[in-house]
């Protein structure tokens, strides 16, 4: 007999062998979609370079500029 384990079991045990021990990995419960991802992209993106953003705000059209030189057809792709 063929046994299975639930998407979810596995995202759990993910999610432990990411975090805990020595690892550089933060669970954060409050990102649960695409979007907050990017939002909290923005926000450390604009946090660590703070000098530059104080000067010139980013504007929403130059953050999708940066979301688009982010996107890659592929993982390979993104490894280049």
């Amino acid at each position: 007999m063929t046994s299975f384990e639930s998407e979810a079991s596995i995202e759990e045990k993910l999610i432990r062998q990411l975090t805990e021990g020595k690892s550089q990995w933060t669970f954060r419960d409050d990102i649960r979609s695409f979007d907050d991802l990017w939002d909290n992209f923005r926000r450390i993106l604009v946090q660590n370079n703070k000098e530059i953003f104080d000067a010139h705000p980013l504007t929403d059209n130059e953050f999708l500029q940066v979301q688009n030189q982010l996107r890659f057809t592929s993982f390979y792709d993104a490894a280049v």
